[in-house]
């Protein structure tokens, strides 16, 4: 990634701290949890603020709008896309993808997320040749839930907190925050994702805590929690 200066260092030279659990759900996708995988929180308690900060429905959606829009800036191209397609199974798996590495740089299920993340903007990118392609659809689905069932960890800090949890914010945002019809028969897989976006916590210095603080502030606009975008 490109942030590799800025990765850090291993759980073992700085801990990252023990916390329950801040996944946000947006309230359409409440209902049936994964089967045993997490355990949601979806009423979150407001931590004292003294600030003179108002957010509304408007400044939420503008957030995740402008995310969007950067989003397809970049989308990877037809042959990019059919390839990934290709070296996907059934069930979900990419067969280039090893998702039990935990290599502390490189790490393989992060490359999974990206190619997952590439097949919602080219489903939904108005000039792309596989705009509309239901196979689009169903291999995000269905590889996200695959995904999340491996439940992947590297070795180092920033991929399990920074890495991972920016892709899935990424791909949220075209599934959530974009086709709000998506993942509306998958609650389970949906409430599974949030609660794996809810391990980036604002924290840190420098990139670090950039990065953090974006995952979290368009985490909190996609589940519709002014609180927590105030916070």
């Amino acid at each position: 990634p490109s942030e590799g200066t800025e990765q850090g260092s291993s759980p073992e030279t700085e801990n990252s701290p023990t916390r329950t659990s801040r996944a946000l759900v947006p309230g359409h996708m409440k209902g049936r949890q994964g089967e045993g995988v997490c355990t949601l929180v979806n009423d979150w308690v407001d931590r004292p603020f003294d600030g003179d900060i108002s957010v509304d429905d408007t400044d939420m959606n503008t957030v995740v709008a402008r995310h969007r829009k950067q989003l397809f800036y970049h989308v990877p191209g037809e042959s990019d896309i059919e390839s990934g397609l290709d070296s996907m199974d059934e069930t979900g798996a990419f067969s280039d993808i090893n998702y039990a590495d935990k290599s502390r740089t490189a790490w393989d299920p992060e490359y999974a997320l990206q190619r997952i993340s590439g097949f919602t903007r080219a489903y939904l990118a108005d000039e792309h040749p596989l705009n509309g392609d239901s196979r689009l659809r169903e291999a995000a689905t269905t590889a996200l839930q695959y995904w999340i069932d491996q439940d992947p960890t590297s070795d180092n800090w920033w991929f399990n907190e920074i890495g991972g949890p920016r892709e899935m914010r990424d791909i949220l945002t075209i599934m959530v925050g974009e086709d709000r019809n998506w993942l509306a028969d998958r609650p389970g897989l949906a409430g599974d994702a949030f609660e794996y976006l809810a391990q980036a916590e604002t924290r840190g210095t420098g990139a670090n805590l950039l990065d953090l603080a974006l995952i979290e502030l368009v985490h909190a606009c996609l589940a519709n929690k002014p609180a927590l975008v105030r916070e």
